[in-house]
Order: structure tokens, then C-alpha cells, then sequence
């Protein structure tokens, strides 16, 4: 054991003195980068397990991965992770692993994949498929599901007429009306059905939802009554979007489990190098525990998740070398101060950046309605609706540092938008003279986020700070305010009242401190998770900012995927007035967005409806054609058939060679011809057989 262990710590110390030997940039070490890699090694190299997952881990690096927590300067130097932890801000090292060992839990292994398929098929080959699992989900019935069932299964129908089957169990119309009518905001039914004493409706629209839902109730009493029963139950299985768990023995000696079919919808782009095609919809083994009872048992856990920006920028570089350019930048080791990046986010150019596009962050329009009888309002002049704007994070916090995109992967979240703390911070960025501390003690830990309590460390260096915790006892309150387990709340609270009051912290202080961890710690986000994100959010805005059009196509590419390309599309040229999207062009499409020139992006033959990737790979194949006689010609018309030309013809995909109407004249011309010298060598071929 101690030889291996020397072995494998031999080998990752001449690795890592390779690496700074290459990296100039660091070179020479400053006492601090020393005084952090002594330490790291001297907790890592007291684990084989760990060593050897590193070692694994470097092998496999071809799959396109990146550990998304920078706390590890060992990491950063191996190459696991792209990004240099910043020595002046604490990511708590000891937050990914406890020299004491003394955390409630192993840590979260947080891994980002181009590919999610290779890295998983890595993992059974070094552990072993029995050692293997996705980790599932428990999916429950929640009241509008709950009701929608009950009235289905009920038969109950919107047609007064016993036998009219326009509207019956399977069209489930009035089940899906009844369900309509509460707005998605997480009630339970005994709230929706004015039986939770404690519970006040909180605005108009739930008011309503709720007088509504009274009058359903008397016309379905038993619809209502089953779907209380049902509320809570499970309704079906399915997989965690990132989660998989390895075991030292085969899982099926602790957890059960069953197969599932995981669909994999990302296709690799002709012609790009865009990486390996991976099995589509393949079956695997996945825990019939979720994540709680995984962790609970003390198996490890991992997130490997599939980031469709990772190879959007793959795309990018791909299309900016195809586009006749020079990539002479490395995306992983970007300075993150570039004022012109920052300037692209803080315009609201948001559209395809890692994290902060969606409506939280880039804000959204909605119809100003009349106060009497709740229409829209018309503008006198263009006759639509009028909108109000309601701004997102970014709109408020501004961003004109990298630690600004980073509070803003932390702020744009649930619990964190509705305690309006993006608004605090948007004050105390604007004018630090309002910014105060309740306690001395608070202001290093909380001066960088304006005196906001929003990264997990900051909890956890309160807690040191003001109670005296060590790491373990701090990690324990985390973990109790981030579950809200009123168990272990309530084990946790006495030792941290306890600590405060030894420190001569005052109980004004330390009431406010624990009301701010109990209310925010389920929302509190890992700092560290979250610079890291922060980080790929920089690197797809400097694609946008310097190389626009391109990372433009790779954005329109992935919204074709996902079929989202009008929003998608309605974004974009909002962002950029002058961007054109050109129809497809028989010698210029690809099986992708394609750069045509500045702001001019040139649309795939995938992008009409009715042709698909078979025929479009055999379009590009056919490129270039020097004629529209020379296409005809050469077109293989099994897989290009006349329905396709059509589609083709009418999109203007032959402008080239000339008008729509010269087009479809020649087309029916070489037909005609094409007819016509199949008929002659049909009998030519029947008078050669005869002859012979």
C-alpha cells in the first residue's frame, strides 16, 4: 500500500513539474502558489483511490471534460480543470476534500462534457458495469397532475351528450381545462382548495385560481377527492439530467435497479470533427434510489453533464478555420478582464452566452393589460399589444467585471430572485456608501458581493467566523440549511446560538445570521461552481464579441437541435439589426448555419421542412455544381427525389443559376431528356438480349 502510494505520488509530482515547466505564465511560483500545492498534495497523495481516479482521469482527457469546481491548484497544473483558482479569493479547498475527513458527506464531483456517452462508457470499462448507475428520479403526482388523472380516469368529459365522443378520456379537453386554471407556482392541493389554515394567497391571480377552483370542486366532487389521494404518490421513474454513482462492489448489493432507455439528442455536424457519434438511445443500468438515498448510503456521487455550449464553442473555432481565419487564441486561457467582453454582456447581448440567456437574466416583455377588463392594450399607431419590460439580472447588476458574471450565476436563481438580493447587489455595486455590515466580522467575507450572503463558502466562513465552528461543524449547518431537515436544523442551531455567544457576537447578530442561513441556505450556490461557470460564460462572450457571426451559426445550430430557431432567431436579430438569415443555397448550404459574410449567416438544407440529414449530406456532397444542368445530372434522385427539388426550387436555393421560373423550366427540360434516354436504352437493351 505505502509503495503504491509513493509510486503514484512520484508520477503526479513529475507531471505537475512538467506542467509548470510549460506554463510560463505562473512561472516563477510565488510563495503562495507553493504554500497552496504543498498542502493539496499532502491531502491527495494520502489516497490511492483518489490518486488513481486523477491518473484516470488524464487518460480519458481526450473525451473533452472539465471538472467545473476550480478549487485545485493540483487540478489546474494536471489539466482537469482549465482555470487557475484565484489565490486572493478562498474556494475553500477543503470544500472538495476534508483533510479531517470530517465532512456530513462526500463532496459533489461536478464534471462538464462536450459528450456525456464516452465518459460513461470510461466509467464501466475502469470500474466495472456492475459498479455502474445512472442515478433515477422518483417523478410524483403534483395537483394539476393529480387532477388531470383523476378526471381522466373519471371519463369526465366537456360534452353534456352521452354519446358524443368528440371529447372523451383520451382527448381529456376538460381535464387539461381544469388543471389550466392554477397558475404553475408550486401550491399543494390542500393550499389550491382553501384547507391550509396558515396559507394566504399571495397575489390576484392565485385569488382567482382559487375562487375558480371552489366551483370545479362542486361540479367534480370526485375528481377533487381522488386527486388528493393521488397528490404526492408516485406516478413514474425517470433519470437525473447529470447524476451517476459508482460503487466499489456491484451496486445491486445495496441499491436496486432497473433499466432505462436514455435518449441522446445531440448529433455530431458533417464534416466539423465535431467529435465521436454516440449510441442513440441506449439502455442503462439506473438506481431506483434518487439522489438523497444514494448519498445517504455513502456512495459516491458524480454530475456529468452534457454542455451544449461546450460544443458550441467547438463549433465556433471549427466554423471561424472553415471561414478561412486564424484561431490564434486558446479559449482556456483567456484573461478575464477584457472591457469590450464585459461590454457585449452588459448590453444585453445575451443570447447563446453560457448560463445568463434566459428570460431571468436577459429580462422579458409583457402585455399591458386594461385594469377593468384585463385585454390587452393596442398601440393607436402599429395596432399591437403594448409591453412593459421587466429586466433581468444582468439588465440590473450590470456587468463590468468578471465578478459580476459570477454573482450573477449565483443571483439568477429561484430563491435568490424572489429575497430581491440581485437587487441589493445591484445597489451596493452602484453606491458603496450604502453598503453596512451587521457585524464587524462580516465585512471580509462579504465585501466582494456588496454585503450579500450568495456563495455557500460565505456561509461557511460566517459560521467560523462568528461561532467558532471548524470546517466539519460549519459544512454540518450548510448542509441542514441547504436540506431545510428540521432534524438536523435543529441539532445545529443550539451549537451555532452556543458559538455566537461565547464570541460576544449580539443576539440581534446572530438571530439575523441564522434566519439569513435558514431562508437562503437552500438557494446559497458554490462559489466555486460557480466561477467556474462564470468562466465558460466569459469564453462563449468573447466569441460573440470577437468572431460574432460564427458563434452566431453555432447558436442557430443548436437551436435547430432543440427546435427553438424562431425564439431563437427573434433573439438574435433583436441583439443585431442588421443580421441576415439567407435562405439555402444549392452550393453554399451545409448540414449547419454557415458564416456568409459579416452578420450574414447562410441557412442548412436541414432547415427546410421535409428534407433530412440523408438528403442534405448528399447535397453537400454534390458541391460545387457548376451548372444547374451539371446538379441535375449527378443528383441521385432516390435520395434527392422530385418533392425535394420542389422544396429546394421554392426557397430559392437555385438563385444562382437564375430565376425561379428559368429554374423550373430547365428542371422539367433535363427530365424530359432524362426520360427519354431511359426509354431508348430500355430498348436498346432489349434488342441487345434478343441479338444475343
Amino acid at each position: 500500500m505505502a509503495k503504491k502510494l509513493k509510486e503514484l505520488s512520484d508520477l503526479m509530482l513529475l507531471l505537475i513539474k512538467r506542467s509548470i515547466e510549460n506554463k510560463k505564465d505562473i512561472q516563477p511560483l510565488s510563495d503562495q502558489h507553493k504554500k497552496r500545492l504543498k498542502i493539496e498534495m499532502s491531502i491527495i497523495s494520502k489516497s490511492e483511490s483518489l490518486m488513481n481516479s486523477i491518473i484516470s482521469f488524464l487518460k480519458s482527457k481526450r473525451i473533452g471534460g472539465n471538472i467545473n469546481k476550480p478549487n485545485s491548484f493540483v487540478f489546474y497544473l494536471l489539466g482537469i480543470t482549465n482555470k487557475e483558482p484565484d489565490m486572493s479569493k478562498d474556494f475553500i479547498f477543503d470544500f472538495t476534500i476534508d483533510k479531517k475527513k470530517s465532512r456530513i458527506s462526500p463532496p459533489d464531483i461536478d464534471i462538464d462534457f462536450e459528450y456525456r456517452e464516452p465518459i460513461l462508457q470510461h466509467m464501466c470499462e475502469l470500474y466495472g458495469e456492475d459498479k455502474v448507475a445512472l442515478i433515477g428520479t422518483d417523478i410524483s403526482f403534483k395537483p394539476k397532475a393529480a387532477i388531470q388523472f383523476a378526471a381522466k380516469a373519471l371519463d369526465i368529459t366537456n360534452s353534456v351528450l352521452p354519446d358524443d365522443k368528440r371529447f372523451n378520456s383520451e382527448n381529456d379537453q376538460e381535464a387539461k381545462r381544469i388543471s389550466k386554471i392554477m397558475p404553475n407556482v408550486g401550491l399543494t392541493m390542500a393550499q389550491w382548495l382553501g384547507e391550509d389554515p396558515e396559507y394566504k394567497a399571495t397575489n390576484k391571480a392565485i385569488e382567482q385560481a382559487i375562487r375558480s377552483l371552489k366551483k370545479e370542486v362542486e361540479t367534480y366532487p370526485e375528481v377533487f377527492e381522488a386527486a388528493k389521494k393521488l397528490e404526492g404518490l408516485i406516478k413514474s421513474f425517470g433519470t437525473h439530467a447529470a447524476g451517476v454513482v459508482v460503487s466499489s462492489r456491484p451496486i445491486t448489493e445495496d441499491i436496486p435497479l432497473h433499466v432505462a432507455k436514455v435518449q441522446n439528442e445531440n448529433k455530431s455536424e458533417a464534416g466539423l470533427e465535431f467529435g465521436d457519434n454516440v449510441e442513440i438511445g441506449a439502455n442503462w443500468l439506473t438506481t431506483q434510489y434518487d439522489m438523497e438515498d444514494v448519498e445517504s448510503i455513502g456512495l459516491l456521487k458524480f454530475d456529468f453533464l452534457q454542455l451544449d455550449n461546450l460544443r458550441q464553442m467547438t463549433l465556433t473555432e471549427n466554423l471561424i478555420r472553415q471561414n478561412g481565419k486564424s484561431v490564434d487564441f486558446d479559449l482556456d486561457k483567456l484573461e478575464t478582464s477584457d472591457p469590450k467582453v464585459f461590454k457585449t454582456i452588459d448590453d444585453n447581448k445575451l443570447e447563446g452566452l453560457f448560463q445568463i440567456s434566459g428570460k431571468a437574466f436577459r429580462g422579458t416583455d409583457f402585455p399591458i393589460t386594461d385594469k377593468k377588463t384585463q385585454a390587452p392594450v393596442l398601440d393607436k399607431k402599429t395596432g399591437k399589444p403594448k409591453l412593459n419590460h421587466y429586466k433581468g439580472v444582468m439588465e440590473i447588476i450590470g456587468c463590468s467585471s468578471f465578478d459580476d458574471i459570477v454573482a450573477a450565476n449565483a443571483l439568477g436563481r429561484p430563491g435568490p430572485l424572489s429575497c430581491g438580493m440581485h437587487t441589493a447587489y445591484a445597489e451596493g455595486k452602484k453606491d458603496p456608501s450604502s453598503i453596512t455590515y451587521s457585524h464587524p466580522l462580516l465585512e471580509p467575507i462579504l465585501k466582494d458581493t456588496y454585503s450579500q450572503m450568495i456563495y455557500q463558502e460565505q456561509m461557511i466562513q460566517m459560521a467560523m467566523s462568528l461561532a467558532g465552528f471548524n470546517f466539519a461543524e460549519a459544512d454540518k449547518l450548510r448542509k441542514a440549511c441547504a436540506k431545510k431537515k428540521k432534524e438536523l436544523l435543529d441539532g445545529v442551531e443550539p451549537m451555532f446560538r452556543k458559538g455566537c455567544e461565547t464570541n460576544g457576537i449580539p443576539q440581534n447578530v446572530t438571530d439575523e445570521m441564522w434566519n439569513i442561513c435558514v431562508e437562503f441556505g437552500e438557494y446559497a450556490f458554490n462559489k466555486s461552481h460557480s466561477t467556474a461557470y462564470a468562466f465558460i460564460t466569459y469564453q462563449t462572450a468573447y466569441l460573440k464579441t470577437y468572431y460574432t457571426t460564427e458563434f452566431l451559426c453555432a447558436v442557430l445550430t443548436t437551436a435547430a437541435q432543440k427546435n427553438t430557431i424562431p425564439e431563437t432567431i427573434d433573439h438574435l436579430t433583436t441583439e443585431y439589426p442588421r443580421l441576415k438569415i439567407l435562405p439555402p443555397n444549392i452550393n453554399k448550404s451545409k448540414s449547419y448555419y454557415f458564416p456568409s459574410g459579416d452578420l450574414e449567416i447562410i441557412a442548412p438544407f436541414v432547415s427546410l421542412k421535409g428534407i433530412g440529414q440523408r438528403a442534405s449530406d448528399h447535397l453537400v456532397s454534390l458541391q460545387p455544381s457548376i451548372s444547374l444542368a451539371d446538379f441535375l445530372v449527378s443528383v441521385n434522385r432516390s435520395i434527392v427525389d422530385s418533392k425535394t427539388i420542389t422544396l429546394l426550387l421554392d426557397s430559392g436555393a437555385f438563385s444562382d443559376f437564375g430565376t425561379k421560373e428559368k429554374v423550373e423550366e430547365e428542371v422539367q427540360r433535363i427530365d424530359r431528356m432524362k426520360k427519354i434516354s431511359g426509354k431508348h436504352s430500355k430498348v436498346s437493351s432489349a434488342v441487345s438480349g434478343n441479338l444475343f
